[in-house]
């Protein structure tokens, strides 16, 4: 595996699967399903995990 340009289009998805309560893996799945980006389970969890931190910095800041 080489390395993926994360796009906008990628990335909005993943946060939309992620909120949907689907799993690294399944999103993975769904991302090659359809996009073709061939993305590993590690890769999409480290992604989700990298938007949770960023939300819970912003809510901390409202706050």
């Amino acid at each position: 595996m080489g390395y993926t340009k994360w796009t906008d289009e990628y990335k909005n998805r993943v946060a939309e699967l992620g909120k949907q309560g689907l799993s690294s893996s399944k999103i993975a799945q769904k991302l090659f399903d359809e996009f073709g980006v061939n993305l590993s389970r590690r890769t999409v969890s480290r992604y989700l995990a990298l938007i949770l931190k960023k939300w819970t910095i912003f809510i901390q800041s409202v706050k």
